[in-house]
């Protein structure tokens, strides 16, 4: 199954998970190094992509929040990480540090903010990406809440004026994907939406991905 809108599996933290992703049509795959209730750790995440089998197209992602450049370079040498992800308040000038270190694509993620026209502009020409994500004041991502959708439209303009890839976050499930295309977004990623008991289910997966087929075409665009 295939489809034109990139689809970003995050939080990806059992053997399961990998298993269920890897057979996906996700664009990205990606694992958290970050301290949260879904970190991994390089061993683990090793070991369940080589009982998982080849992973088809998908890129492997790495989550970071204000890491050790150190930390970044030790997973990006042991794991056949394709990008990055810095989800913290880390500086430009740090991006262009991880770029130049692990010679990857950075993908910086933020916040959403309707006051913050200019939400990529300090990161324009550096980051490879971007992710849009939920603000909430306890954690910095994984919260499973949306924010105000209206404003999707802009972040895909956003990201063709910049020719970079854009990813919605923060909330997205089966049950409300209808809702989130109707405003076109350039991507989507998708974390806890997709779990049941704590972990990545097949069904929630394939229920995603048939939605994301069907109602892409069929859905009137804001």
């Amino acid at each position: 199954m295939s489809h034109a809108l990139p689809l970003k599996i995050c939080g990806l933290h059992h053997e399961e998970d990998v298993k269920h992703a890897v057979t996906s049509s996700a664009a990205f795959l990606g694992f958290v190094f970050a301290k949260s209730r879904r970190q991994v750790q390089i061993a683990e995440v090793k070991q369940w992509l080589q009982l998982a089998g080849p992973v088809n197209t998908a890129k492997i992602a790495a989550l970071f929040v204000h890491p050790k450049i150190e930390d970044v370079v030790e997973v990006v040498e042991e794991l056949p990480v394709s990008m990055v992800q810095l989800h913290g308040k880390e500086s430009p000038e740090f991006v262009k540090e991880v770029k130049e270190r692990t010679r990857l694509e950075v993908f910086k993620a933020l916040h959403h903010d309707p006051a913050a026209s200019s939400l990529f502009s300090p990161y324009e020409g550096i980051a490879d990406g971007f992710i849009v994500d939920t603000k909430v004041d306890s954690a910095w991502g994984g919260t499973g809440q949306t924010f105000d959708w209206s404003y999707v439209p802009f972040y895909k303009k956003e990201a063709e004026r910049l020719q970079v890839p854009v990813l919605i976050a923060g909330g997205v499930t089966p049950d409300n994907i209808s809702q989130l295309l109707s405003y076109d977004p350039p991507g989507i990623d998708i974390s806890s939406g997709l779990e049941r008991n704590g972990k990545k289910c097949s069904a929630k997966i394939e229920q995603l991905e048939k939605r994301l087929v069907s109602d892409d075409e069929d859905i009137p665009r804001q």
